[in-house]
């Protein structure tokens, strides 16, 4: 969809013309008018200051209380760290301003694995880690899975079902030139995007290599590909990705599918979707300006007389979300499904319902044409998150694969019950930290750790 010979806009350098004992001085300035209002504010109870109030009663009573187990495993401290941060006054105020100070002076963002590079990019850590090599699972990991996947495409293809496997961009990887500096300091080793797409090439797989692509693009892009603040690929990029996983369904399937077509690009200061996102979640006083404006296309899809319903199952990482928010599920693959890490299923409407575990897998994947599997570098370390050795086993051991998933039911059951109560997800964050574990691998051993308490209980009984 980029026209040649038009190049991209190289974005400025970030202006930061501010002198750090003024703007120390300017800061303090601003801290005491916010101190002087706050007291006023106080001192003029309304109603909306008694509803606060009498929220934040309401929310005592629920308190983690203090003893010697809730000491131990954090979770008193972390609560009331939490309560301080939501229900004080001056914690609400302070927090947005201890922020914008960090991000200004320091060029620190307040959000949990992100970084700030050059010009003002921001980076997720294991995105720069999957574009360094340094979260590389090995080759013999990364063959055996793609074994199994040849395995489950070859089996799903006699039932006329298409498994494809999509390799997205990472930002680390597409945006490297402006990573922090104090990463570039690591070699550079192989990586598990270079192993998955040449085993992919070498075991006769359907896959789409978006990253090689996006790096194609990149010199001539009309609009950016990854934007500044953001996570994720532009929702410029997003329509290029999904107008590409079109033409290849089209192409295996060998039949039309509505084709996603870009009915003009508005330019704009504001970020929509997924365009900032980062700089949302830091809960800075002023959001900074971005070095170009943010292109958003309006789209459509396409349909002809030919056309056939394609249906498609999704799997895969955020990355997969804009198919959903763009209306690729809904309008081209028939409403399909989008199982986000495959664990929580979110309709072609955005609605979401169960979880993959609580479903019955022959049949949700026998009810579709064709299943992506999409993941972008940075998470490829845990590509398909159990989907292709679930289906694997399904196809070729049925009877151990049922013995299986009902010993995995428990856990995942505790694993849910963990994702939904703020006390016990809590203790798991505390526990990756302290660990140095993903936050996935804290929820599944404490939900193992709960398991086997009822277990014990039960034979107890």
């Amino acid at each position: 969809m980029a026209k040649k010979n038009q190049k991209i806009k190289t974005p400025p350098q970030k202006a930061k013309s501010f002198q750090p004992r003024m703007l120390s001085f300017l800061w303090v300035i601003v801290l005491l008018g916010l101190s002087a209002t706050f007291i006023l504010q106080m001192q003029k109870p309304n109603e909306e200051n008694d509803k606060e109030k009498k929220k934040n009663e309401e929310k005592k009573k629920e308190k983690v209380k203090l003893s010697m187990a809730s000491w131990f495993n954090l979770s008193y401290q972390r609560e009331t760290e939490e309560d301080m941060k939501s229900n004080s006054p001056i914690g609400k105020q302070l927090i947005p301003f201890k922020n914008q100070l960090d991000y200004d002076l320091f060029d620190k963002i307040n959000v949990k694995d992100f970084v700030v590079g050059k010009e003002g990019y921001i980076f997720s850590i294991p995105w720069i880690e999957g574009y360094l090599g340094r979260n590389f699972i090995g080759e013999k990991k990364i063959e055996d899975l793609l074994q199994k996947a040849k395995a489950v495409q070859d089996t799903l293809k006699k039932k006329n079902i298409d498994l494809v496997l999509i390799y997205a961009p990472g930002k680390g990887t597409y945006c490297k030139d402006f990573l922090p500096e104090k990463f570039l300091k690591y070699p550079k080793s192989t990586t598990n995007y270079e192993v998955f797409v040449s085993k992919s090439k070498e075991l006769g797989l359907n896959y789409i290599d978006l990253q090689e692509y996006f790096l194609k693009l990149k010199p001539t892009a009309k609009y950016p590909l990854f934007a500044q603040f953001a996570h994720h690929w532009t929702s410029y990029g997003e329509c290029l990705a999904i107008d590409s996983v079109i033409k290849y369904i089209e192409k295996i399937r060998n039949s039309y599918v509505a084709h996603l077509t870009i009915k003009e690009v508005l330019l704009e200061d504001k970020p929509k979707y997924r365009d900032a996102d980062i700089i949302g979640k830091a809960k800075l006083m002023s959001a900074p300006t971005p070095s170009t404006k943010y292109a958003f296309p309006k789209v459509a899809f396409q349909t002809r007389t030919d056309s056939k319903p394609v249906k498609v199952l999704g799997i895969g990482d955020s990355y997969y979300r804009g198919f959903l928010y763009l209306g690729a599920m809904r309008y081209a693959f028939d409403n399909g499904e989008y199982w986000y890490y495959n664990n929580k299923v979110t309709l072609s409407n955005g609605k979401s319902t169960n979880e993959v575990w609580e479903l019955d897998l022959k049949k949700e994947i026998e009810k579709n044409n064709v299943i992506l599997i999409l993941y972008s570098d940075g998470s490829l370390a845990n590509f398909g998150n159990g989907f292709i050795q679930n289906a694997y086993q399904l196809y070729t051991n049925p009877e151990q694969y049922l013995i299986d998933s009902q010993k995995e039911k428990q856990l995942s059951s505790y694993k849910k019950k963990i994702r939904n109560n703020p006390s016990l997800l809590n203790i798991a964050v505390d526990n990756a930290e302290a660990m140095h574990i993903d936050i996935d691998s804290a929820i599944t051993l404490n939900a193992i750790e709960m398991a086997a308490q009822q277990n014990s209980e039960k034979d107890k009984h």
